[in-house]
């Protein structure tokens, strides 16, 4: 309840003033009619009722002056007082007040003067019971209003340092009012970019998502082109690739079966080739023995029938002559056939030590090329691995990035946490305000209620953790895994037909280190026969046939070699192809994870700017909330200054 309801207003004072007064008037006059006033002095016994009449007549008047002069004081406080005074300070208003005021206090003194001197000119030579009473009455209701007036100056006093007060609260809560519009101001501006840096991510995030778009038409395109690619060529190519595997068993039980009968074959040959040789030198001993034994026959002959029968004795000797020279000349020509043959075989031999080296050099080159197919396939496991690499170090940036957002987060709760405490800062001054402000109790008054609306701080809601990506790289490690497989399994294919052809150049190098070894066995004999018999003919023949079969085995040996090479070189075209069709489908391969990469990082890219645009829409919608709440609360304070301005002014009026 306000002062206003337990204090009475002058007007309201002095108009009961007047009607207690009419009251007893008329009692007085009723009185005086019935009974007579006893005076002290005879003399004044006559005078005495007309002079109390008028007395009391003087003062019914001044009382109704007073009431006239109470309204005429309300009306010129509100002719003093201009028609903003509402948004005025309080100061300003005392200050416009106070010479009305200043003005009634004179008035009120001109009036208690004039009241005195004409009690004390009215006053007669005895003094009358009734008249002191009444001029006792007016001095305790002169003396109440001096109180009052002190009270009234003390109250205002009071007033004026609330005032004061108020006025530096009201300062401290312009500046903190003018902080919080450079705040909000500074917001307005973070609000500002953040629109601005949400308008550039929408269009950032339309232009990715076209060029998602046509990343995944392209990629739907090189995976068709891919999926028509294998259809096409790399069926074909390894059902070619099983059935050059077939030919290539095949060919190798053939070879083995051709190395097998050259193996015993050549045995065969040897077992027969060194019989003729033990054959040859013993038949060449006893040649030689048979000579040794004809020349000692001879000699012998010669030296006991030397004179006997000389003509008898020269045929014989001339007989014996003519066969040894005969046996001679048929010697020589075995030794010359002999040496044809050697030669022949000499020459045989260097050519085929030609050819092996031929080959040799062939196998070289072809131990060269799988060589390089190794190191092309080690260049292709290398890439695997790069590849392999850069998906970790994609990996390893995906986390980098997830971890930069976690801190991201964390520097936005600590924001949202700074700004929590300036919020409970701003409110705990409120609430100080208010405590100041129903602490200021005006004596027999109840404090002013005062309704502060507390900021509205809501409880900021953390950003929903980002969820997991629906990433395609298991699909692609699985897809890229099966790719593998398959280039595992046709290296391993390639591996296994150059193991094939390495052994097939092998098996032929040892084919001709069989046929070398009885070439050099033939080096090595050498023809220390310088006579023979008639039986050396057939062993000749029989030696010739031998080695005529020998150049015919030689001969098959070399179409097979022949054929084996034209086979190996249809196997190795059929490889080069292969290994071309291989690579085409690496490079296919890693252009389709190349699309596939670009595409992941595209959908990154879109997820990050769909999470950042979410953060910032809700920062946004956040700041303008409490943008909002300031401004409400700021607008609580202005109407809450004016309302206090307000009935300070109405109570100072009415305590006036």
């Amino acid at each position: 309840m306000s002062s206003s309801g337990k204090k009475l207003t002058i007007e309201e004072r002095l108009s009961l003033a007047a009607k207690s007064r009419a009251k007893r008037k008329g009692k007085k006059l009723k009185s005086g009619s019935g009974t007579p006033v006893v005076t002290s002095a005879p003399g004044l016994r006559d005078q005495t009722p007309d002079f109390g009449l008028k007395i009391e007549a003087d003062y019914d008047d001044d009382r109704d002056k007073n009431v006239e002069i109470g309204a005429n004081w309300s009306e010129s406080f509100t002719r003093a007082l201009p028609e903003n005074f509402r948004e005025m300070q309080s100061e300003e208003v005392v200050a416009v007040l106070r010479p009305v005021f200043d003005d009634i206090l004179q008035k009120l003194n001109e009036t208690q003067s004039t009241l005195e001197a004409s009690a004390e000119l009215s006053r007669p030579g005895t003094k009358d019971s009734a008249l002191v009473k009444l001029l006792q009455q007016k001095d305790l209701q002169i003396e109440n209003l001096k109180q009052e007036g002190e009270q009234l100056s003390v109250r205002e006093l009071k007033q004026n340092n609330l005032v004061k007060t108020l006025r530096k609260t009201v300062q401290t809560l312009e500046t903190d009012l003018e902080l919080e519009k450079e705040v909000i101001h500074e917001k307005q501006n973070d609000l500002n970019k953040f629109r601005d840096q949400n308008d550039k991510n929408s269009e950032e995030i339309l232009i990715l998502r076209s060029r998602l778009e046509n990343s995944n038409k392209e990629l739907n395109a090189v995976v068709d082109r891919h999926e028509n690619f294998v259809a096409l060529e790399h069926e074909p190519l390894r059902t070619e690739v099983l059935s050059l595997r077939k030919e290539n068993l095949e060919l190798k039980a053939g070879l083995e079966k051709i190395t097998e009968e050259a193996t015993t074959t050549s045995s065969v040959l040897k077992v027969k080739y060194e019989a003729l040789q033990l054959n040859a030198q013993q038949e060449i001993t006893r040649l030689e023995t048979d000579i040794e034994r004809l020349r000692i026959e001879v000699d012998s002959n010669t030296s006991n029938r030397l004179n006997a029968n000389t003509n008898s004795d020269m045929n014989d000797h001339e007989r014996i002559v003519r066969d040894f020279t005969k046996l001679e000349d048929e010697h020589k020509a075995s030794t010359r056939n002999w040496s044809t043959i050697e030669a022949g075989f000499i020459n045989r031999i260097a050519a085929f030590q030609a050819e092996l080296e031929k080959s040799s050099e062939t196998q070289n080159s072809l131990r060269d090329s799988v060589l390089k197919l190794q190191e092309k396939n080690e260049d292709l496991a290398s890439q695997i691995e790069r590849f392999t690499a850069e998906n970790t170090a994609l990996k390893n940036e995906y986390h980098e990035r997830k971890e930069e957002i976690s801190i991201v987060q964390a520097a936005l709760s600590e924001a949202r946490e700074d700004y929590a405490l300036l919020a409970e800062k701003y409110s705990f001054q409120k609430k100080q305000l208010e405590s100041n402000i129903s602490k200021e109790d005006i004596n027999d008054s109840t404090p002013v209620p005062v309704e502060l609306k507390s900021p509205l701080i809501d409880d900021l809601g953390r950003v929903d953790p980002i969820s997991q990506w629906s990433l395609s790289a298991s699909a692609e490690l699985e897809t890229g895994s099966l790719k593998d497989a398959e280039y595992e399994c046709e290296k391993s294919d390639l591996d296994i037909a150059d193991q094939n052809i390495s052994q097939i150049s092998g098996d032929v190098a040892e084919l001709d280190l069989y046929d070398r070894k009885p070439s050099l066995a033939s080096i090595n004999f050498t023809s220390s026969q310088q006579f023979t018999n008639p039986q050396s003919q057939t062993r000749g023949q029989m030696n010739a046939q031998m080695v005529s079969k020998l150049g015919g085995e030689v001969r098959r040996l070399q179409t097979e070699l022949s054929s084996l090479q034209d086979s190996y070189e249809a196997l190795q075209k059929s490889k080069d192809d292969a290994n071309e069709s291989i690579l085409k489908l690496i490079e296919e391969n890693e252009k389709a994870k190349k699309c596939e990469s670009a595409r992941f990082k595209l959908e990154q890219d879109v997820s990050d700017l769909e999470t950042r645009l979410e953060a910032s829409l809700q920062l946004l919608g956040e700041k303008t909330e409490k943008v909002d709440e300031l401004q409400n609360d700021v607008d609580d304070l202005k109407e809450l200054v004016q309302m206090q301005i307000q009935q300070m002014v109405d109570m100072q009026e009415k305590v006036r």
